[in-house]
């Protein structure tokens, strides 16, 4: 009898001991230069024990050089036809990078169509190989990507919201490092609420919330100002941002109560869009639960309302390029914007 309490009592001590698992990466535009750093990044990352990189012919040689690290995580190269499925199989994360064809002054309507069929094409496999990996969206503009890998995650039988995030690195590190260098503080121990869309055109950081410190009205004000002003070229904030995204997601793969990250995700807090930045927690199958919203001064509840109008009309951009019935005919959204241009062009105003 003693013997088989004492077996009881090891199989309950195996049973609630967290299993430390090996958390597999994949980034898909490695070879671009945010790809490059992110990679660099990632291989140094101890919660990392393989990174596998697909792009061009150029990761060839990033991969030979990445495995000369004396890291226990393990570098693989894809290049070929099939390299985005060969390279997702067996990833518990698959991070998208963009390619940087499109730049800033270029409107939304031609930045989407610059990033986007590629990125329905690369869902697409992602579902057929990566089923159950969670995916994270690195691709401007997020507010737009992530609802269309949603889109066509749904036509198939493998859609899960809580295994696709979009990444708010850039805004997140930058709304940190305002804060905390506005107030002298060390901005690694600062910490700033945001709210709304991922992308710094429609994200709202919460500087009344931030912590330790809030801010006045009118502090947050000057502060938002210089927030909106664009990065030029944000490869290196965008990769310390997005290894510290995943180093959250891995640690919740295996098993860690307190991995909570920053996301642009799948949100029900109000009917008007249904994608929404919110602090989540990661668990072992993706998002397990959210925070939800913070409560709003009347200042910063009026720019939620607007920018929840943008980010409905962005998931309606995303829908339009995904279900279009001919894939080789332009969407209503980008039809929309050729006759505006044309009308300006004409001097007419309607």
């Amino acid at each position: 009898m003693t013997s088989f309490r004492s077996f009881l009592q090891i199989c309950r001590h195996v049973s609630t001991k967290p299993t430390k698992r090996f958390v597999q990466v994949c980034v898909i535009g490695a070879d671009t230069p945010g790809g490059q750093m992110t990679a660099l990044l990632l291989k140094q990352n101890p919660a990392i024990s393989a990174l596998h990189l697909q792009g061009t012919s150029r990761v060839e040689s990033m991969g030979v050089d990445l495995s000369h690290f004396d890291t226990r995580c393990k570098v693989e190269s894809y290049y070929d036809m099939d390299s985005v499925a060969k390279s997702v199989k067996c990833a518990d994360i698959v991070l998208m990078m963009g390619l940087n064809t499109s730049e800033n002054k270029m409107t939304l309507a031609k930045r989407v169509m610059a990033e986007g069929p590629r990125v329905v094409k690369l869902a697409e496999s992602c579902a057929k190989y990566a089923p159950k990996a969670i995916i994270v969206v690195a691709v401007s503009p997020v507010s737009v990507m992530l609802p269309i890998v949603a889109e066509v995650y749904r036509k198939t039988d493998w859609y899960h919201p809580g295994r696709l995030l979009g990444s708010v690195a850039i805004t997140q590190i930058k709304a940190n490092a305002m804060a905390g260098q506005y107030q002298n503080l060390d901005p690694q121990m600062v910490h700033v609420p945001i709210v709304g869309g991922p992308d710094l055109d429609c994200a709202i950081p919460l500087f009344s919330q931030t912590v330790p410190a809030g801010m006045s009205q009118k502090d947050s004000e000057k502060l938002l100002q210089q927030f909106r002003a664009e990065i030029p070229n944000p490869i290196m904030s965008q990769a310390y941002g997005l290894n510290r995204m995943i180093t959250g997601i891995a640690l919740g793969l295996n098993g860690d109560d307190a991995a909570n990250v920053p996301a642009f995700v799948r949100s029900n807090i109000i009917s008007t869009c249904c994608h929404m930045v919110a602090t989540v927690k990661i668990g072992r199958g993706g998002v397990i639960h959210n925070y939800g919203l913070q409560k709003l001064y009347k200042y910063e509840l009026a720019m939620f309302e607007e920018m929840c109008l943008q980010l409905k009309l962005r998931e309606e951009m995303a829908s339009d390029l995904v279900h279009r019935k001919d894939k080789c005919t332009l969407p209503a959204f980008m039809i929309k914007e050729i006759e505006e241009e044309k009308t300006a062009k004409l001097g007419i105003i309607r």
